[in-house]
């Protein structure tokens, strides 16, 4: 099994009328809640150019002020830890966020490079294959097609398994914290 590790967090329209996807070109993000949140709620951009949420009270702040408006939903985006470890090692990217989102809800698997989150899904040169993201269950198939976008489309290497997470409605939330209590 792949551990993966959050390295942001995004603020995308839900439900969306699109398909899911690390690529904000393909899965709209809410722009002005993006920059309500580093404005107003002082939260910074990281060099992956997703908000960098340090704390819990800084995430449970962002989550009221996403739950307050329709059609927004938090998003974490994470990565392999191996992965994050080798920009580590090249450049410096950071701490990445160690905040409990065990309760968030899998999404599914993107791959993406890791310079924009372009999602190979979505590319040209893999349109015929109609890809949608991938399980964990198809964790090998996902690193096969990351190996080969290297290959077929350099110009946005590096390529990186991408996780996503979505918040969980507050109701359900509740819910789940009261099953766990009894």
């Amino acid at each position: 099994m792949i551990e993966f590790v959050c390295i942001g967090f995004d603020i995308r329209s839900w439900p969306t009328i699109t398909k899911i996807s690390a690529d904000a070109t393909v899965w709209p993000q809410v722009e002005y809640l993006y920059e309500q949140a580093q404005l107003k709620l002082g939260l910074k951009e990281n060099r992956f150019q997703l908000l960098q949420i340090e704390t819990s009270d800084d995430l449970e702040m962002l989550l009221n002020t996403t739950k307050q408006v329709a059609g927004a939903v938090m998003v974490a985006i994470e990565i392999p830890l191996v992965v994050f470890n080798a920009f580590e090692q090249k450049g410096g990217y950071g701490i990445p966020i160690r905040l409990d989102l065990h309760e968030w809800d899998e999404l599914g698997l993107d791959i993406c490079d890791l310079n924009g989150f372009f999602s190979v899904l979505h590319m040209e040169v893999f349109k015929e294959r109609k890809l949608d993201l991938f399980s964990e269950a198809d964790m090998v198939d996902a690193l096969l097609l990351s190996q080969a976008a290297s290959v077929l489309v350099p110009e946005h290497t590096p390529f990186a398994i991408v996780n996503l997470k979505k918040a969980v409605s507050r109701r359900r939330l509740t819910t789940l914290k009261h099953q766990g209590s009894s």
